[in-house]
């Protein structure tokens, strides 16, 4: 996969912020927990986001074969 210069990484955590992140001074935070050094659920956010694209994914294939 081809790295993206214009992906933003959270300074706290390292996660893509796929949303509006947090802009203190030159760093980005993906939210307030990482700005302010606690632990973060935005992992679990991302891949929870991921499964429900690929299950939508999954049925609009399901739909397309079954039409066919």
């Amino acid at each position: 996969m081809r790295s993206n210069e214009n992906t933003l990484r959270c300074h706290g955590c390292g996660i893509e912020i796929r949303w509006r992140p947090l802009i203190v001074g030159n760093f980005t935070f993906c939210y307030n927990d990482c700005l302010h050094g606690h632990s973060c659920e935005c992992q679990d956010s991302l891949e929870i986001e991921d499964e429900r694209r690929e299950s939508k994914s999954a049925v609009s294939l399901g739909i397309e074969y079954s039409a066919r």
